[in-house]
């Protein structure tokens, strides 16, 4: 089979999604250069994706040294590269929490240190700064020693990625001399597995990396524990940690690639497989992909990235190059033409230069690209104009022209296209122009210069705008104007006809026409307007006026006119400003009540007649008055009413309270006043209302019944006038009250009735009255609950013989749990605990054994966590002796 060189390169950046992965780095990309020719990249990623081959058994061939095992699990192995970021742990570097400054250290409660927990019973974790003591920091500022104030595990509990490789990493240093702890790991209240035994001097820290895979199933709630196992300074001197860590391994993928058949094409596809790391992966294709899908489609040659997420959150970013089976083509083709150019190749037309391009189809199917880089030689052109006299020589030609025309010739440029030349020619001959003349009274030519008053033929000689002579000849006729004056007499106006214009004063007025040579003719109007005279008399007169200018009788007021003539001949108006007053006579006739005071005289009138009066108008005119008068009467009348409390007037619907007269004013038939007296007497109803409050029951005396109920009662009766009398008993029954308190307290209760304390549960009872003075009984129902107690024995024998043989706790009824229980040796060494179990139980308790090992007799020191009935957390300190 034949082989070919892969562009190494080419193969390193399609190898580059597998994380560099190889057998050994003696063997990694820079080795792999021949393989098969029909090895095509699908195959490639096929190798490495095949069953056969463990994923576990490449190491990542950018990092400087493989990361061993240690410890005494097994045998040194391989692992994948695990990534820091992705940890199991917090505060892995105790630097979360600012405790210490630099060259100082101190002890804090362990609630004041992040994450981690220590078995020491006074809870202490000890801190230093870096350069205390002249230890530096392995990183950071702060590191922990693990034996603070006694021999104790340094611990931090964490979810655990089930199924998964992890590497636990720390930085372990001795204080005084060689020290020695022990790493433990396992579910929370289970058994513990030991990864063994690491010791470090004091010269330097020691970093060991351990290699761990969870169980596939189970609980996740796991604990990490660093136990002092020896010091060379004692049991409080020794054993620093620093940079603890769990670290997941970083999440990878294989690829499997169909590549589209050319660059152009878009339906190349890529599927994707994680690896390593913790499933369900999910999976953000970046741009220009932008997909979460594992198999992404259509898809066009390029380089694209997609970034991996595992389970626990542990994310890669991998890139991948899709390249076509096929390659596009390229040709170049040079054409020099003149004017235009039609390309075989797409059948277009080109008049301009420039770098042109088709796309065809090679035979892969994949686009050849044909250019065209082509230069066009235009057709040289060149129009010469000439305006000349007589003639014009043609230096292209070498010919004369006589006449006015379009010439042209035509000849070769170097590149071979047309040139061609065109002449506009313009012959300019001499010319003999004659300007006729006709004007009045005088005329300037402007040729020369010069006025002419008489008529003649003129010439002159000059050069034109072309250069040629020119002849101008003046034929000039002289014409003359007139002038006449008209006089004219007018009374009042004059409307001249020679203009349509009308005068009103005398005055001389003039007008310009044209005679028959159309020359200005001057006329004069010489005008004198005569006057027209008149005069105006105004009279006032009775009923009537005779004028006498003309015998005519007027009995209506206006403006009257006549017309005469006066001494220039001209009308003489006299008109009669007329106003005539009436004599008159007015009748009056009046109906009204009682009397009538007449405005005419002034005068009072009390009885019905006619009356008259006469009198002079302001215009002296005589005047009569007359006054028919008739005097209407008004009328009176009384009503007289008795009622009890109010009465209500039905004639003025208003309601009266008191006795009394009270008048309404009406109008009668003839209109004039009518008054209604109403005589009223008002009788008095009586109301007594009382208020009762009693106990019980309540005797009323005014009707002698009992009543024992509250609410409002009414008696009534009537009086002597036959009105009302009510009393009223507004009553309030103030009952025996019986009031129930329940109570569920701890230990003991004050009853805020009596202020007496009760620490026994029952029914008491309590008279007393109540705020109305009524007999009242007050009932107690009391629970009294008791908060529980826990205790111990404080020597147990574990002999076998089925007494005392454990350590038990026991407690009263009300604790159901007890929280946890731990023993310790006198060292501060975790020998047992237990968690959530119930008191009162002897298989509930330590037995003795440490390890499967039985303790020898002693004083041991234990302690209990339990919560009381409130809710609130104890803690229980103490020893007890081990007999054997």
């Amino acid at each position: 089979m034949a082989t070919q060189l892969i562009d190494n390169q080419y193969f390193t950046n399609n190898l580059k999604v597998y994380s560099n992965i190889c057998k050994a780095p003696s063997a990694c990309i820079n080795n792999l250069h021949l393989v098969p020719a029909a090895f095509t990249v699908e195959k490639i990623i096929g190798y490495f994706d095949n069953p056969l081959v463990d994923p576990n058994a490449y190491v990542n061939c950018n990092s400087q040294s493989s990361q061993t095992k240690t410890g005494s699990i097994g045998k040194d192995e391989k692992l994948p590269n695990l990534q820091s970021s992705c940890n199991l742990l917090c505060n892995k570097d105790f630097e979360d929490d600012k405790l210490v400054q630099n060259g100082a250290f101190g002890f804090f409660h362990q609630d004041l240190v992040s994450c981690w927990s220590t078995t020491a019973t006074d809870q202490q974790i000890e801190i230093w700064g870096s350069g205390f003591g002249g230890v530096p920091a392995y990183s950071g500022n702060q590191f922990v020693e693990l034996n603070a104030n006694m021999v104790s595990t340094l611990f931090q509990n964490f979810t655990a990625a089930l199924g998964g490789r992890v590497q636990i990493s720390f930085a372990h240093r001795g204080r005084a001399g060689t020290d020695v702890l022990s790493v433990e790991i396992g579910p929370v209240g289970g058994i513990l597995q030991n990864l063994g035994n690491f010791s470090a001097d004091r010269n330097a820290w020691k970093y060991n990396t351990i290699n761990y895979t969870f169980p596939d199933t189970g609980k996740t709630n796991y604990t990490l524990r660093f136990k002092s196992v020896s010091a060379a300074g004692g049991a409080t001197v020794g054993n620093f940690l620093d940079a603890i860590s769990i670290s997941l391994p970083q999440p990878s993928a294989s690829f499997t690639i169909i590549q589209p058949n050319c660059p152009n094409d878009q339906n190349g596809i890529i599927k994707i497989q994680g690896k390593q790391g913790s499933p369900p992966y999910k999976y953000n294709w970046l741009s220009p992909i932008n997909s979460m899908d594992s198999t992404v489609y259509g898809v066009s040659p390029g380089v694209y990235q997609v970034e991996i997420n595992d389970f626990y959150g542990c994310s890669e970013t991998l890139t991948v190059r899709m390249d076509s089976n096929f390659k596009s083509d390229s040709v170049s083709q040079i054409q020099k033409v003149c004017e235009s150019y039609k390309w075989p190749a797409n059948g277009q037309t080109y008049t301009q230069d420039g770098l042109y391009y088709t796309v065809l189809k090679n035979l892969n199917g994949c686009d050849s690209i044909l250019n065209l880089d082509l230069e066009i030689f235009k057709v040289h052109f060149k129009i010469d104009s000439f305006k000349i006299c007589h003639a014009f020589t043609w230096p292209i030609t070498g010919k004369t022209y006589y006449k006015n025309g379009r010439y042209h010739d035509t000849l070769k440029t170097i590149y071979g296209c047309d040139s061609i030349f065109s002449l506009n020619l313009e012959i300019l001959p001499e010319n003999k122009q004659i300007e006729t003349i006709k004007i009045c009274n005088s005329y300037t030519w402007q040729v020369t210069g010069l006025t002419y008053t008489q008529s003649g033929i003129y010439s002159d000689t000059f050069t034109n705008a072309y250069g040629c002579d020119s002849i101008l000849v003046l034929d000039l006729q002289i014409w003359t104007s007139n002038q006449s004056t008209e006089t004219i007499k007018k009374c009042e106006s004059y409307s001249w006809p020679i203009n349509g214009q009308t005068y009103t004063k005398s005055g001389f007025y003039y007008d310009t026409l044209k005679n028959v040579f159309g020359c200005d003719s001057i006329l004069t109007l010489d005008l004198d307007i005569l006057p027209i005279t008149g005069s105006k008399l105004t009279v006032k007169n009775c009923e009537s006026y005779v004028w006498l200018i003309n015998g005519k009788k007027f009995i209506r007021s206006g403006i009257y006119s006549d017309t005469l003539t006066n001494i220039f001949g001209c009308d003489s108006i006299l008109l009669l400003d007329l106003e005539i007053f009436p004599s008159f006579k007015r009748f009056d006739t009046i109906k009204i009540c009682e009397s009538y005071t007449w405005p005419v005289t002034g005068k009072h009138y009390l009885s019905n007649g006619i009356y008259t009066a006469n009198f002079l108008s302001q215009f002296g005119c005589d005047s009569s008055y007359y006054l028919k008068l008739e005097i209407l009467e008004s009328t009176t009348a009384v009503q007289t009413v008795s009622a009890c409390n109010e009465y209500t007037w039905s004639a003025n619907g208003i309601n009266y309270l008191k006795s009394g007269t009270y008048p309404l004013h009406l109008i009668n038939k003839d209109g004039c006043d009518s008054i209604l007296f109403l005589n009223l007497e008002i009788h008095p109803e009586y109301r007594s209302e009382n208020d009762v409050q009693v106990c019980d029951s309540y005797t009323w005396p005014i009707n002698g019944k009992t009543y024992n109920k509250a609410g409002k009662y009414l008696f009534k009766f009537n009086t002597n006038d036959a009105c009302d009398s009510i009393f009223i008993l507004n009553l309030k029954i103030n009952p025996n009250y019986t009031f129930y308190d329940t109570a569920s307290v701890f230990d003991h209760f004050i009853w805020p009735v009596n202020q007496k304390l009760y620490d026994q549960s029952g029914v008491f009872h309590q008279l007393y009255k109540s705020v109305e003075g009524c007999d009242s009984l007050r009932i107690l129902l009391l629970e009294i609950k008791y908060i529980g107690t826990v205790y111990v024995p404080n020597v147990f024998t574990p002999n076998g013989d089925g007494i005392n043989d454990q350590f038990t706790v026991f407690a009263s009824k009300e604790i159901n749990t007890i929280d946890r229980l731990r023993i310790f040796n006198r060292w501060g060494e975790l020998l047992y605990e237990l968690l959530n179990f119930p008191p009162n139980v002897s298989h509930y308790g330590w037995d003795g054994n440490f390890q499967m090992q039985k303790m020898l007799s002693g004083v041991y020191i234990y302690t209990i966590d339990w919560t009381d009935l409130k809710g609130e957390k104890h803690i229980e300190f103490g020893d007890v002796t081990l007999i054997r």
